[in-house]
């Protein structure tokens, strides 16, 4: 009902959006790093030559790619999105139950997007090894559709990356039935010789659109929110990202960017000391994003690092 009342009390100008199965390949280039350091590690390289964080003394050696891979497709009963292999990016969701405007109510509402000029993005990754898989690594994928069934309650979409110093990873996006939430889970599997340290992140990243004005357009807040126990609720505009990145850590908490009546929203495990952050990475886009505590991987073992995502309409009892 809120969303019925904003579109008619305020309809938007609608932006052209391309249909799911003609999703541009070009994700917006960036020149500027985008992928978060730890605390202790610093982002190395010029701009346009690499955007992975380095521990200090590490070289670079990591497979990155600026470029789009191919795209996986997956459908819910409420959300409709692509992922591309490239990072394991989302790239496009579209929210099933709402209309894209009042007067296209043939395609759904594009929250999440790669196209021009609202980008939009969800993007996640490892780093503390100098081949942990970012966002810009690259991941293969067994098939490029799925489903939630009827009478499923969820569905898993798996990518594959292998490192050649002795590691795998299985990137995992799990999606439940009559949920706005996305899991991504990050299986590790160290078949080297030496223990490995690994560090989870995930990002909003998007650019800041410039908002009409008018004497009958009311102003809705368009940018960050984090949530930490001093301050359940604090806003981040792009102004304050523009000044000066974020940089604190602290147990559970969320962040996120909002617009309108609508969010998405990165969840850290809620009993770690997460790192939490910003980056303006130039050309009007900022990022927030969070990072686990981390864990060791000793030879021959595994670990799982995981985070949820959720992607939807501003509803308390859903977030």
């Amino acid at each position: 009902l809120l969303w019925q009342a904003w579109q008619e009390d305020y309809p938007p100008t609608p932006t052209p959006t391309s249909s799911p199965s003609s999703v541009s390949t070009a994700i917006p280039d960036i020149n500027k790093a985008d992928v978060p350091s730890t605390p202790t590690a610093t982002v190395s390289g010029s701009a346009g030559s690499t955007d992975i964080p380095l521990l200090p003394g590490q070289a670079v050696t990591a497979k990155v790619s600026s470029e789009t891979g191919e795209v996986v497709r997956v459908k819910t009963d409420l959300l409709d999105v692509v992922i591309d292999t490239i990072g394991g990016t989302l790239r496009e969701v579209r929210l099933r139950a709402f209309d894209a405007t009042t007067k296209n109510k043939d395609e759904a509402f594009v929250l999440i997007t790669a196209e021009l000029p609202d980008v939009f993005l969800v993007q996640s990754g490892l780093i503390g090894h100098k081949q942990a898989p970012t966002h810009r690594s690259s991941f293969q994928s067994q098939k490029k559709s799925f489903e939630l069934a009827a009478g499923e309650t969820e569905v898993a979409v798996p990518m594959s990356f292998r490192a050649d110093s002795g590691f795998e990873v299985t990137k995992r996006f799990i999606f439940k039935r009559d949920s706005y939430v996305v899991r991504i889970e990050h299986d590790i599997r160290n078949t080297g010789s030496e223990p490995l340290s690994m560090r989870m992140y995930s990002q909003l990243h998007r650019a800041e659109v410039e908002q009409e004005g008018g004497l009958f357009r009311t102003y809705t807040y368009t940018g960050g929110v984090i949530s930490q126990p001093e301050k359940p609720y604090q806003k981040i505009d792009f102004g304050d990202m523009a000044e000066q990145n974020l940089d604190a850590t602290y147990r559970g908490g969320w962040i996120a960017m909002i617009q309108h009546y609508f969010a998405a929203a990165v969840i850290p495990p809620i009993d770690q000391d997460n790192y939490y952050y910003t980056l303006s990475p130039g050309g009007q886009r900022f990022v927030v994003g969070a990072m686990d505590a981390g864990q060791s991987i000793a030879e021959g073992q595994s670990a799982t690092l995981a985070m949820n995502i959720y992607i939807g309409p501003k509803q308390q009892e859903r977030m």
